[in-house]
């Protein structure tokens, strides 16, 4: 699976990932399948944006039509979402 984020950003929002919520993902991502490559541009003053590519095989335990995988995110505004080469229209 490929998600591709692309954000414009110069603030932080911070969520709260619990314990259980963090063990059912675990659960959902093959283990040592993560990777994730990064281009930022970062400009005069405090803003900087750009796009992370995060791949990852996801487990038996998974089901797209009834699984969902949280993504956490850091950032002001998250501009557009790619998921398996496919455009979301909402991110």
């Amino acid at each position: 699976m490929l998600l591709r984020r692309i954000v414009q950003s110069n603030a932080y929002y911070f969520s709260t990932l619990t314990l259980p919520e963090a063990d059912s993902r675990a659960k959902l991502i093959l283990k040592n399948s993560v990777t994730y490559h990064s281009h930022i541009a970062l400009h005069k003053g405090s803003t900087y944006n750009g796009f992370t590519n995060i791949h990852f095989q996801t487990t038996d335990n998974f089901s797209q039509d009834t699984e969902s995988l949280r993504i956490d995110f850091q950032g002001k505004k998250l501009t557009g979402l790619m998921v398996n080469e496919k455009i979301l229209d909402e991110p």
